[in-house]
């Protein structure tokens, strides 16, 4: 093999390498935004998405109306009372939840589990159930304690839909800090909310969803995942373009240089000559 084809081919190589690192960087800055963070904790969600505060609590959804009713995250908090702490939280989360629905319907949730998660460093009790809050949405409950503050962060999605949305979920969770929460309990004591009060998780919910819609019939959203998506398809169409300008100018550098079998010829003529 000549000398510069065992440079181009590591040329390629490298090429290559420099292409697929860009697309996952792509993916990576088009698909998912800066940690969101309040006073007291911190996570990351999709960029599409949106969060709002109302008080210490926060709502995440995506940016369309149409799908938000796919998946919610949503965070609450109070102070620490005395059935607060992790241990509590997967005793509570281990027993199934028994509710109406606004239509009347008697519900009971489907426990998948119940256990403790270290994430980054902090300890928190992690369950997951079937329709806990909403007919046919699963929710999974992340439930912790620090310096006084309790706080409860759920990841609800429709059941045909959960596997759309589990990798971002699992991502978002693998994100979960908690931050000083001096401010939040300020802001918990001069609202007078102790307790999480009147508004519960499954508030949240019905005010997305629709008290009178339990999400029968989801199958996916206004335009699916292309239409939720254009940044990140531009973003790789993009580098697709780059990679492939970067291959010509390597393989029409490569047609213009010689063989390596070539100059070793021309060496040997002058040669000759010079002994004639």
């Amino acid at each position: 093999m000549s000398s510069f084809s065992i440079h181009s081919s590591c040329l390629l190589r490298k090429i290559f390498f420099g292409f697929t690192t860009l697309i996952i960087f792509l993916f990576a800055h088009f698909a998912w935004s800066a940690p969101k963070c309040n006073n007291y904790v911190c996570f990351e969600v999709p960029k599409n998405w949106k969060c709002v505060d109302e008080g210490v609590h926060r709502i995440c959804h995506n940016k369309s109306r149409q799908l938000a009713k796919e998946a919610i995250i949503i965070v609450v908090a109070k102070e620490v009372g005395k059935q607060d702490g992790v241990t509590q939280y997967i005793d509570y989360l281990k027993e199934k939840k028994n509710y109406k629905t606004k239509k009347g319907k008697a519900m009971t949730s489907k426990v998948y589990h119940s256990r403790s998660n270290k994430i980054n460093n902090h300890l928190w009790a992690d369950g997951f159930h079937l329709a806990s809050e909403i007919p046919i949405y699963y929710t999974r409950y992340l439930g912790s304690t620090k310096s006084g503050l309790a706080v409860l962060v759920t990841y609800t999605a429709h059941k045909n839909l959960w596997k759309k949305y589990a990798a971002d979920f699992n991502k978002s969770i693998l994100s979960l800090r908690l931050l000083n929460v001096e401010e939040a309990i300020r802001k918990l004591r001069a609202m007078k909310q102790h307790q999480i009060g009147g508004r519960s998780i499954r508030d949240y919910l019905e005010d997305i969803i629709g008290a009178e819609d339990d999400g029968e019939g989801l199958e996916g959203g206004e335009g699916g995942w292309l239409a939720d998506n254009l940044e990140v398809v531009g973003g790789v169409l993009g580098a697709g373009a780059v990679g492939t300008l970067l291959w010509r100018l390597v393989r029409r550098r490569g047609s213009r240089l010689p063989a390596q079998g070539a100059s070793s010829s021309a060496v040997g003529a002058r040669r000759r000559r010079r002994r004639k």
